[in-house]
């Protein structure tokens, strides 16, 4: 019998494709699982669901995810929740934008 895992996982990525892909693997990995495909709805999903963590794509169109990160981590305060961005950007600037907007790690698409 499978243990259950309580961790609950926020996914932010416009692309239905990778969204798809990186629910698949994580639900195989007894994670919740719950997920928007743009900045404004992330929001609101975090509101309503709490997660534990966010996983949160760079760059969507109305809100990006450097807006989105900012406003979690107001939101929550002193509160550690991480947010880690999935991004195809590689230069220094971006990735280092991503820590200055709140994020505490990321990861480069394609991921596997």
């Amino acid at each position: 019998m499978e243990k259950s895992v309580s961790i609950k996982i926020l996914v932010v990525d416009d692309n239905p494709t990778d969204l798809l892909i990186l629910e698949a693997m994580l639900r195989r990995q007894n994670y919740q699982v719950v997920s928007s495909s743009n900045g404004l709805d992330a929001l609101a999903t975090f509101n309503e669901q709490q997660p534990d963590i966010v996983l949160l794509d760079v760059l969507m169109p109305g809100i990006d995810g450097f807006e989105v990160a900012k406003r979690i981590k107001n939101k929550v305060g002193e509160e550690f929740i991480p947010i880690i961005f999935l991004t195809s950007l590689q230069d220094d600037d971006s990735l280092a934008r991503c820590l200055d907007a709140g994020g505490d790690d990321f990861i480069s698409k394609p991921y596997s």
